[in-house]
């Protein structure tokens, strides 16, 4: 799984570096918290 959109062409050093993660920036994080309903304390 996971191994999608043509990843063959590159190494796998690439692939890992990036592979997103589950984790936002701080920066993003205030602004989804902003928009976020209920406001995701």
């Amino acid at each position: 799984a996971g191994k999608r959109h043509r990843l063959i062409s590159h190494n796998g050093k690439y692939i890992r570096q990036n592979r997103g993660t589950d984790v936002i920036s701080d920066a993003d994080a205030k602004v989804i918290k902003k928009w976020a309903p209920y406001g995701l304390n």
